[in-house]
Parts: structure tokens; sequence; C-alpha cells
């Protein structure tokens, strides 16, 4: 028997409303032998289950796995190579690193992931590669092959990152900054930041990451267009079992917005299946399933006896606003202020065992405050500038399985109060920003 190798393969078709016809294919190593160069021939698609990127003049980009290499001598042979091909599926550009031979012979990929175009920009963003490398490339000259690191052709080669086979990039668009997501195998998620004055990563190095929860993730970010951004990411829990977890966009080193652990007897995930991604449309994230079946998640429908408590922010003042009033949460939005979470559910107003939780303004510093005690609501208000503005929402007063206790806590050097049901949020700022304390109010339903 002779050697076995495979080679990478992109099929083009035309469809004529009924029937699809294959028109065009394209062979990452046509040439290429096993045993003739270091890798074989090989040079599959992989991409770790991402399909094709395309830009706006039907061009697609992909990513080659280790495999036989000789573009540079002008072959057509194309591993360890990010492709630009056009709609008929003919090389428009390639980039390969200068040290794709020793990579490629150890089986360290480049194509293990796929490529991201950052949205208003030309470029493009590979990795994390088997090696450890990821890239910021130009789609209008992806640099073929440098010489050596100090002729690097890429707008940037950042090292440093886990080796282990991960998730796909995802990219969003805040505006002024352009965010790149991805979460490479037995690593934390990471955060980059795109600054578009410059074209690049910025600053060079530094980027944001979760704490703690090494592994993978696939990835998938829902928003109002440059605001209110939510990343989705299913990945590792503690006992090993996937979790759907919920971020702020902006800095994924906060803490989490939520997971699907928090109410694990009515949210948990469950198994899920290879390479398989988190989809949102609709108001809901749906999530496959290793029993061939979809997890769909959404809002909780308000019921008689509960409703969301939406908490939002303002960065010009740095108030948290907290709601049970749909309308009023719009309201807010509209005037500016950013919507963060749904920290619980609160009881009907005036059921036994509850508490109405008080809330009032100061116009001079732009802080609401919320307070249970009537003593306290007319000292703050007679003494110390506050408006009251009426309740806001309901508490329970006591403990109980499925509620989550409302902590208040004060930070004297920022003069600014900070409400959550989230005891790793209670915990970090207190770590993070020198907060104090100050008690539970009370205790609403978990989300």
């Amino acid at each position: 028997m002779g050697p076995l190798y495979y080679h990478g393969w992109i099929l083009g078709y035309t469809f004529d409303g009924s029937n699809f016809t294959q028109k065009y294919v394209f062979c990452t190593t046509p040439n290429g032998k096993a045993g003739n160069t270091p890798g074989g021939a090989d040079g599959g698609i992989w991409q770790a289950g991402k399909g094709l990127t395309a830009d706006a003049s039907g061009n697609i980009y992909c990513s080659v796995g280790n495999g036989s290499f000789d573009a540079n001598a002008g072959g057509n042979d194309y591993g360890m190579c990010y492709l630009k091909l056009s709609p008929s599926l003919t090389v428009e550009d390639w980039y390969a690193p200068y040290d794709e031979a020793a990579q490629s012979a150890s089986d360290l990929d480049l194509g293990n992931t796929g490529l991201v175009g950052i949205p208003g920009t030309n470029r493009l963003f590979g990795g994390a590669t088997k090696f450890g490398s990821a890239f910021l490339l130009d789609s209008t000259n992806l640099g073929h092959f440098p010489a050596d690191a100090a002729h690097e052709t890429a707008i940037q080669r950042l090292n440093g990152f886990s080796g282990a086979v991960g998730q796909n990039p995802i990219a969003w668009d805040a505006g002024t900054v352009k965010y790149v997501y991805f979460w490479p195998g037995g690593s934390n998620l990471i955060q980059l930041s795109y600054d578009p004055t410059v074209g690049t990563f910025s600053p060079a190095g530094i980027y944001k990451q979760t704490s703690g929860l090494t592994g993978d993730g696939a990835l998938a970010v829902s928003a109002q267009g440059g605001r209110n951004a939510i990343l989705w990411a299913v990945g590792p829990g503690d006992s090993g079992s996937p979790v759907l977890r919920a971020f702020d966009a902006t800095d994924v080193s906060k803490s989490e917005l939520w997971d699907s652990n928090m109410n694990a007897g009515r949210d948990a995930l469950g198994s899920t299946g290879h390479f398989q991604f988190p989809t949102v449309a609709n108001g809901k994230v749906y999530v496959p399933t290793g029993s061939s079946s979809i997890a769909v998640y959404g809002l909780l429908t308000p019921t008689a006896t509960t409703l969301p408590v939406f908490r939002l922010y303002f960065p010009g003042s740095l108030d948290h606003f907290y709601t049970a009033n749909g309308a009023e949460e719009s309201a807010a939005e509209e005037a500016g202020y950013g919507f963060e979470a749904i920290i619980g559910y609160a009881p009907p107003t005036g059921v036994s065992g509850t508490a109405p939780i008080y809330r009032l303004y100061n116009p001079y510093t732009g802080e609401h405050f919320y307070t249970v005690s009537q003593a306290e609501r007319d000292y703050v208000s007679s003494h110390l500038g506050y408006t009251y503005e009426g309740v806001g929402f309901p508490v329970i007063t006591s403990p109980g399985t499925g509620l989550l206790p409302l902590y208040r806590l004060y930070s004297r050097g920022w003069n600014r109060h900070f409400y959550t049901t989230s005891q790793a949020e209670h915990d970090y700022v207190i770590a993070a920003y020198g907060f104090n304390d100050e008690g539970i109010l009370g205790y609403l339903n978990a989300p």
C-alpha cells in the first residue's frame, strides 16, 4: 500500500432555483505528496468547524492546516496559509508565517481556527493557532511569506497564547473601538481592542481576559448596534459540563452577568456537540446540545407574581439605576443609560413577607440611592440633598430557596453606592475598588 495523504478542498456550486450544479473546485495542495515536504500533502480546511469568510466583493477567505507549501517558490501548494480566493476559487492572495515549515512538521496547525473580518475595516484576524500565535492581516495585501521575524509582513503577529485547540474568533463594532474575542484551549477568554485610527490592536500585547475559566468556548455577540452588547460563551463548568455564560462585551474581565448554572435546576445546559456555536436571534440564545436537541434561552415571561429588576448604568455620573418598570427602563436607555443585567425578579407589591425599596435621587451628584429603611429615607432626603422618587420595587424580607440577596455597598473614594445580587460581583468590587459592604436590603427571585 502506498502512502496515505489528503488535501483540503473547496467546492463552488450554482443554484438555478431547483438544483445545485458544481462549477468551481479548489484544492489547497494539488501537487503535494506524502513525505515530499514536512507535513506531507495534507492542507486540510477544518477551522474548528467554522465556515468560510467572505467580503462585500464576494472574495472568500480561509485558513489551511499543516501540509505541503511551495507558494513562496511560485508553486500552488498552500499548506499553513491564510488564503484569499476569488468567487471562482482562484487564489488572489496568501500569507504564510516565516516559521511554517517547523510548525507544519510538528502538526501545529495555522488552520485550527478560521478568519474573522473586523467590521468596517479591511482587517482580518486569525488565531489563536496551535503554535500560540494570532495574526492581524490586511485583506488587500495579506503579505505572502516573510523571510523571518524581523521582516514580518502581517500587520501584527501576536505570540504567547495557548496553543491548545480552541474555538473561533468573533468581532463586535463598538463604534470608536472594535473588539475581537477568542477562547483558546486551556486558556481564559481573551478580548483584544482594535483602534481604527491606527489600524492595529492597541496597545499591542495588552488584552483583557476572564479569570479562572480556563478551557475553551464557542462565542457569539448580541448588541443594539454599538451598545448594550453581551458576549455569549459556551464554555467549561466546575463539574466539566458545559455552561452558557453571559459577559459584558466591553470588558470580559468583569464578573459574568449570568450563567446557566445560577439556577441549574431550571437552566443547566448539559452536554453539547463538538464545535457547536450559540446563535442569537429573536431575543433568544440557541445552543445545540449533545442529545440531538437545541436549548433555547430567553427572558422569563413576567407573571403576576414577579417582575424583572433591570440594572442600568450611566457613565457620565457613574450612576447605577434599578427599576422593575419596563417603560421606565426603556426611557432610561433613551436618556443614555446602558442596560447591564436583570439582577433578579421582584415579588408583587403588598404581599406578606415583602418590603418596599425606597428610591431617591441626588441632582447634585447624579446618584440614585436605595433603602428599605423609612428613617434612612427621611434622613437622606432632609439632610443630604436627595429627592424621594417613590418605591422602586419590593423585595422579600427573608432568605429562602431560589432567592438571591440584594447587597448594598459603598465606596467613600468614589462616593457611590452599588447594588448587586451576585456574590462574585460583590466580592470583586470590594477587592478591586475598595467598596464596603453595607448589608443586605432584601431578597429577589433568581433570574
